[in-house]
């Protein structure tokens, strides 16, 4: 029969709850009320009662303190969410209240709790029927402690032989009188046990004896079984700690009786001293505690259950293994659960224990709560709980080694199976290069038409050129000392690390005739009874190449295909967003560093009202409900409330079958800043044109054209110089059109267009006044004649320009220009071996001689460029540009 438990809570959900919970455990009584439960508790045997604190008509605690003298036994338990603490812990230290229990409570702890309780009632009822067995006992005692004190009166007036049985007690004996409380005689036991003499005792108060803490107590004590002796009234045994004087504190058990000395009434009090029966308690409490640690801690599963197989207690490393909880197992038989894989080993293993008393080691199978089975080594021996005999037994997990074992025994029969079956080439080397096994049969060996003594080596199998040339030669040829697969397993002999599929290109003879091969190859190093082998096994994959060949294309878009979400999402710098219907269903990294949220602040909410101000929202939402549209730029609102450039680009992709809207978010603040930073650039380039064709036309061909001008009014003033002035002028006018033809080639030079980069930039170089000009070297190894005219006039401008950096701020003696190209791309080499300049210092202080002009004239070819210098160093620019 279940213990009888009664669950109070004026909410009539959380008693229904209560008793689904623990209905199959306990006989749960529910009450809506305290007078419910006055009714419920005179009609039945009710171990524990749990009590919500705050209640209508009244309070837990006032209920338990009501009731507690008529059910004294009773073990009271408080559950609530939201208890007067200090009156709880008031309650418990009272002993009024046993535990407190906390909504929501865990099922599993109040289980275990409840349990406890009921134990509790269960000691409570015993030590009550204990105690009243013995106060009848002592009753008894007493009626004959009574008859002899009356006997021993008459006896022993005289006080030698008082003495003599005062003295001989085991017990320490201390007789105080009853008004005063002064010792007023010990005997030798009480002066042996206090490390004093009788006479140091006599005098004291009674409660001097015991230790500071402990005297309180013994004030209590004595006065209340003073009164009660008087009275005639039986007082029971009481525990107390006496004092040495050396300081040690000596439990004792106290029992006191009336005395008359001198028609007087004293207090006489027996001390025993039970310091042995003390240690002996302690050390069975430390010994459950040590078992009970041990039980639960083990990593082995050990179970506790009745010789009928009911289950009596588990520890987490039963529920761990099998898989089933406490609840599962609960009022269950190891049979309910067949937890047996095989009932004949049950049967052996119970047959043993019987005749045995005990099983050690039995290996058996055991079926798992999930159906999977498992191998343990299970041990049994009989344990003794509670006056009744019970199994306890452990099972260790050894699945893994069964399965290794299993393993190392198939493993041979798989290297057979392996070889026989193989498509491709396996052989077993030694260390001396001698083939030990192969998988090929003789008849394969023999059909390449080599001698058969020649078959443990390597090229004998697969028919290497090389080979016939060394059966021929009878000599080493010098491939073979560089053969590769030579290499592959020699080298895993000397490192002791493994080749996996290696690929190795070699001609082989087939059909009378070399032939290209390509072979997979492979070595694992063996070790077997302290021998060194490498199995290598050689793939002829020549068909499967030319297949893979054939389809690299498509494979390679097909890995593309695969790929492609992956690396946007993980590995690029864009943020990616997965919506549906604009409800953010994941992100990828980049995109909580662009937006500043956390991933759990993002799912689940409106992407466009989330990350963009409203003037956006229905310009996202159009765009956004066309899938696959052309990229746009918006702003993006981030956390902290900063806004940034994106360019947003929507698209569908199909994840698991399902298709889902990937929004792609660029961030292009910084290229922005960029472009703005390009246009201010080419902006100022022009006006720095614009200003020198000005000073060109203001300071050349202004000062000739006045000349013109004042030759022609001299012509017209008089007729003696005509012929001079004539001269004048038109020499004039030629200098005029050579100034003109030179500002027209400096804006546009018109070779550049007529013949090209490197015509245009010699014609250049030929300009130059020859003796503030270094020595010039260009380099064309280009077959392409022309390229675009953009790329042209940009690599020429940039070029001319470092030209002329060299020779006024670099001071360069020589100068090397280099052009090559390739399919793609065009290169300039460009040195000089003048003074140098810091790179990083010019382009921060924008004072860098056309520095970042020649940068933007390049990425506007969405080329690059490389500048390298140093103080006395010189300059080396490579430029690399599209064709």
């Amino acid at each position: 029969m279940n213990d009888k438990i009664l669950y109070i809570d004026d909410e009539f959900f959380n008693l229904q709850g209560f008793k689904a919970l623990f209905g199959n455990m306990f006989e749960v009584y529910t009450a809506l009320s305290t007078q419910q439960a006055d009714v419920i508790l005179k009609e039945n045997t009710i171990k524990v009662i749990l009590s919500d604190q705050k209640m209508h008509d009244e309070t837990g605690l006032e209920y338990f303190k009501r009731i507690r003298p008529v059910f004294p036994d009773l073990i009271f338990m408080i559950v609530t969410g939201y208890a007067d603490m200090e009156l709880v812990i008031e309650a418990i230290n009272s002993g009024l209240v046993y535990q407190f229990v906390t909504k929501p409570w865990n099922k599993n702890d109040l289980q275990q709790t409840i349990q406890q309780a009921v134990s509790i009632h269960n000691l409570r009822v015993q030590n009550q029927f204990l105690i009243t067995k013995l106060e009848e006992k002592n009753a008894e005692l007493k009626k004959n402690y009574n008859e002899l004190l009356k006997t021993t009166h008459a006896l022993y007036e005289s006080e030698a032989q008082f003495r003599q049985f005062f003295n001989k007690s085991t017990d320490a004996i201390f007789v105080a009188n009853i008004e005063t409380g002064r010792i007023v005689d010990a005997n030798e036991k009480a002066a042996e046990l206090m490390e004093t003499s009788v006479d140091q005792i006599i005098g004291l108060n009674h409660f001097e004896i015991h230790p500071l803490a402990y005297q309180k107590l013994a004030v209590r004590l004595f006065k209340g079984r003073s009164q009660k002796i008087i009275q005639g009234i039986d007082v029971k045994s009481a525990e107390n700690f006496l004092l040495s004087k050396s300081g040690k504190h000596i439990p004792v058990e106290i029992n006191a009786s009336l005395v008359s000395i001198k028609v007087e009434p004293h207090i006489m009090g027996m001390f025993r001293d039970i310091s042995d029966r003390k240690k002996a308690e302690n050390k069975l409490v430390e010994s459950e505690l040590k078992y009970r640690t041990a039980f639960r801690t083990s990593p082995d599963s050990i179970l506790i259950t009745s010789y009928s197989g009911e289950f009596i207690e588990v520890n987490d490393g039963f529920t761990l293994l099998t898989q089933y909880s406490t609840k599962d197992i609960y009022g269950k038989t190891v049979y309910d659960l067949k937890l047996w894989k095989n009932n004949q080993e049950r049967k052996q293993f119970f047959e043993l224990f019987q005749k045995n008393g005990s099983v050690s080691n039995f290996e058996s199978s055991f079926l798992t709560k999930s159906g999977s089975y498992i191998h343990a080594l299970v041990s049994a021996k009989p344990i003794t709980l509670h006056n009744k005999t019970h199994i306890l037994s452990i099972a260790r997990d050894i699945t893994d080694r069964k399965i290794m074992e299993e393993k190392i025994v198939s493993s041979e029969k798989l290297l057979n199976t392996v070889l026989e079956s193989a498509p491709y080439l396996i052989v077993l080397l030694n260390e001396q290069d001698t083939i030990i096994k192969v998988n090929l049969k003789p008849k394969e060996l023999i059909k390449n038409g080599l001698p058969f003594e020649y078959s443990n080596q390597i090229g004998y199998l697969i028919n290497c050129t090389s080979f016939r040339d060394k059966v021929k030669s009878s000599s080493l040829p010098d491939k073979c000392k560089k053969c590769r697969i030579t290499k592959i397993y020699k080298e895993t002999f000397k490192t002791g690390v493994d080749i996996l599929k290696r690929e190795i290109d070699m001609v082989v003879f087939e059909n009378g005739k070399p032939k290209a091969k390509t072979f997979l190859v492979s070595s694992k190093l063996i070790h077997q009874n302290k021998q060194k082998y490498v199995l290598l096994t050689l793939d002829d994959i020549t068909e499967q190449k030319m297949i893979e060949e054939a389809l690299v294309v498509s494979k390679e878009q097909a890995i593309f295909n695969e790929k492609r979400f992956s690396l946007l999402s993980n590995l690029t710098f864009e943020g990616i967003i997965l919506h549906q219907d604009m409800q953010i269903a994941d992100v990828n990294k980049s995109m909580l560093r662009i937006c500043g949220f956390r991933k759990k602040e993002l799912l689940g909410f409106d992407l466009v009202t989330l990350l963009f101000p409203e003037q956006y929202h229905q310009m996202l939402r159009s765009k956004m409900g066309n899938i696959n549209s052309a990229p746009f730029e918006a702003l993006l609102v981030r956390k902290n409330g900063e806004e940034l450039s994106v360019e947003l680009e929507n698209k569908m992709i199909h994840i698991r079958n399902r298709a889902i809207a990937a929004l792609a978010v660029r961030d292009i603040t910084e290229r922005k800043a960029t472009e703005k930073q390009l246009l201010k650039a080419i902006i100022k380039a022009e006006e720095d044109q614009k200003t020198k064709f000005a000073q060109e036309l203001h300071d050349g061909l202004g000062p000739i054209l006045s000349n013109v001008q004042m030759y022609f009014q001299w012509l017209a003033e008089s007729d003696e110089n005509r012929t001079f002035v004539l001269d004048k002028g038109l020499m004039s006018l030629k200098r005029a059109f050579n100034t003109l033809r030179e500002i027209s080639n400096n804006l546009s030079p018109h070779i550049l267009h007529d013949f090209g980069l490197i015509k245009a930039l010699e014609r250049f170089v030929e300009q130059l006044p020859a003796l503030a000009t270094p020595q010039i070297n260009i380099e064309s190894l280009c077959e392409t004649q022309r390229f675009e005219p953009n790329i042209e006039v940009t690599l020429y401008r940039v070029t001319t320009e470092l030209i002329n950096n060299s020779r006024k701020y670099g001071k360069a003696k020589q100068i090397n220009i280099k052009i090559t190209e390739s399919i793609d791309y065009i290169f300039v080499d460009y040195t000089d071996n003048g003074v140098g300049f810091n790179v990083n210092e010019a382009l921060e202080n924008r004072n860098g001689h056309g520095l970042i002009n020649m940068q933007n004239r390049i990425k506007t070819l969405n080329g690059e460029i490389i500048i390298n210098s140093g103080l006395n160093k010189g300059i080396h620019v490579f430029i690399k540009a599209p064709k």
